[in-house]
């Protein structure tokens, strides 16, 4: 079973391990590796410089969101009092991390739309069908640009909430032929 803690926040708690969570958070200085999103960590940050490079993939780390410029928020998988990875979402801005497949970000997308409750039932079916029609075309296919349109004409505020996700999924192209908004 795969389990998730949001290392920061309220479902963290210093109890949970203390003494050697605690001490990893204070003195850990981690770097994600964008490819997977795994932590490259160094304990002493005073002897050791940081690594800048992934090992193990030979891309170049991130600890900061590159939108917002807040620290990338950390979470444990597995069994781990320690953080382990880095999270899907910046949880300041909610710009998606560089690892999330295209098809992770449009499920996302769904789940948007699926949560947003000042919309008919019929408005968020027909709206979930257009996004899986979506998924299966090229980012760059100006035959997405009419569904794209119906989403932000239908779904407003989810078009809005879901900027740094939509620029990922949207090509050039059909973010030329959308215009403005």
């Amino acid at each position: 079973m795969r389990h998730r803690m949001a290392v920061g926040s309220d479902s963290f708690s210093p109890n949970f391990h203390s003494a050697r969570a605690l001490l990893w958070c204070v003195k850990t200085v981690a770097n994600i590796c964008p490819a997977t999103g795994h932590l490259v960590g160094y304990l002493n940050r005073l002897t050791a410089p940081p690594p800048t490079f992934c090992k193990h993939h030979g891309v170049a780390l991130f600890n900061d969101c590159s939108h917002c410029g807040v620290p990338w928020p950390l979470i444990a998988l597995g069994y781990s009092a320690n953080p382990t990875h880095g999270a899907d979402f910046c949880g300041s801005c909610g710009a998606p991390a560089p690892w999330l497949s295209r098809g992770r970000l449009m499920l996302w997308l769904r789940d948007q739309i699926q949560a947003e409750r000042d919309m008919p039932a019929d408005t968020r079916t027909t709206l979930q069908r257009v996004l899986e029609r979506l998924e299966r075309m090229a980012p760059d296919n100006t035959k997405a640009t009419a569904g794209w349109e119906r989403i932000r004409q239908q779904a407003p505020k989810v078009w809005e909430a879901t900027k740094p996700v939509r620029d990922t999924l949207i090509g050039e192209a059909v973010k030329k032929a959308l215009g403005p908004g």
